[in-house]
């Protein structure tokens, strides 16, 4: 199993995304150990990785680990970790500036993420979302949630009115786990 998952550079099933999780349990107290001791091999492994496949990394790759390198950053800053995730989000943007809505909303989300929490301006590719969500057979709360991801993105009220109507307007209905997943991302976000 940890074959499939070192070689597997996305975040929701790959290594960027363990090692973000480390990195976040630890930033909540969750581990003690300091996580740099745990994941200095890993992070020399997706180092090398990026280093092999830089021209083949597709655009869910780079997300996952331009997420991780965030993280890293935010919570270990250093210049060369700066650089790391920088160098991502250059590539990040390349990709997505040729994507033509291939990519999955959730992937084009995180991605402009990246690229934001990295300095760079994410305006045009908004719209391109709004609209693929639009034209997208999604659930009411998919809907709800990818408005509030762009609240995140954007934190334009637009779209914090969008998302407390959409709530409002939320009907009873059977959910799935990844449903439940969504609405505890929006509650967990608006308490902090």
């Amino acid at each position: 199993y940890l074959g499939a998952v070192k070689n597997d550079m996305t975040f929701g099933h790959g290594i960027t995304g363990c090692c973000w999780l480390i990195e976040f349990l630890s930033q909540e107290g969750f581990i003690e150990n300091d996580p740099q001791e745990i994941l200095e091999e890993v992070n020399q492994y997706i180092s090398l990785y990026v280093e092999q496949h830089r021209c083949t990394l597709s655009i869910a790759e780079l997300t996952g680990i331009g997420m991780y390198y965030q993280m890293r950053q935010a919570t270990h800053p250093t210049e060369h970790y700066r650089k790391e995730a920088e160098e991502i989000a250059l590539l990040l943007a390349e990709k997505v500036k040729d994507d033509n809505d291939k990519e999955s909303v959730d992937i084009m989300m995180d991605a402009l993420m990246v690229m934001k929490g990295n300095g760079m301006m994410v305006d045009e590719n908004v719209y391109r979302i709004e609209q693929h969500i639009i034209r997208t057979d999604i659930s009411q709360v998919e809907r709800v949630y990818y408005k509030f991801k762009l609240y995140l993105l954007t934190r334009e009220s637009y779209w914090w009115i969008q998302v407390q109507e959409s709530m409002k307007n939320l009907l009873p209905q059977l959910m799935t786990l990844e449903d439940v997943r969504m609405l505890a991302e929006i509650m967990y976000h608006t308490k902090h």
